[in-house]
């Protein structure tokens, strides 16, 4: 077993009683309406992209509520994103694990009006920090960016998805 594995299950070890009293199993789960928008599947189309090959590339997300109504599952091209209300910070949290390792955790206070906009807060091996919105054009559209700086300069992604 790699070193790597064996820190993973020792932190596992330690926070998963922390996480355990910290979850509220018989309160009722949190009001998801302001992010039900999501729940459906959706055909986007990279309309930037830091590489120009994938501009035109499609991809698809499928969202849905879990049964027990805690979190919201969004599956995207390389990954899953998990969407749970913290209500003790009165915050929504979105957590993206990766196909390959990566993650990401953001956060955001909700929906302005048309816009949700997410703070990045903790990346994958110290990656540089962003911040995606989400602009609804439609109950039928929207509009995602990310962007973050790095070394060489601004990451920048957009994709205009379309409810099938």
């Amino acid at each position: 077993m790699s070193f790597r594995a064996v820190a993973a299950a020792i932190v596992v070890s330690l926070f998963m009683p922390l996480a355990a009293s910290a979850q509220t199993g018989g309160s009722t789960p949190p009001d998801f309406a302001p992010m039900t928008y999501f729940v459906g599947i959706w055909h986007c189309t990279y309309t930037k992209h830091p590489d120009p090959k994938m501009i035109g590339q499609k991809y698809s997300i499928e969202g849905a509520t879990t049964k027990d109504g805690y979190w919201e599952l969004l599956d995207v091209r390389d990954g899953e994103i998990h969407i749970a209300r913290d209500a003790a910070a009165n915050r929504w949290t979105f957590i993206y694990l990766g196909n390959g390792g990566d993650y990401s955790i953001m956060s955001t206070p909700g929906w302005v009006g048309k816009t949700l906009t997410l703070k990045e807060v903790l990346t994958y091996g110290g990656a540089p920090q962003g911040t995606a919105t989400f602009e609804r054009e439609s109950d039928m559209q929207f509009i995602a960016r990310y962007s973050a700086r790095t070394a060489s300069g601004v990451d920048s992604f957009a994709s205009r998805c379309d409810r099938v």
